[in-house]
């Protein structure tokens, strides 16, 4: 059985996380529910970061 807890437990890198930010308020999001769909959208080109 999948452990689903463990995806709250991944690290990121601060960059990559203000660069998709950027990236998503360029493209017209508004808030963090807005730049979390984008990221998610866009995950095969936030993977380039």
């Amino acid at each position: 059985m999948k452990d689903h807890r463990l995806n709250r437990k991944r690290n990121h890198d601060m960059l990559d996380i203000i660069a998709i930010t950027i990236a998503a308020v360029v493209c017209g999001a508004e808030d963090w529910y807005e730049i979390e769909e984008f990221a998610l959208a866009n995950e095969p080109i936030s993977k380039c970061f």
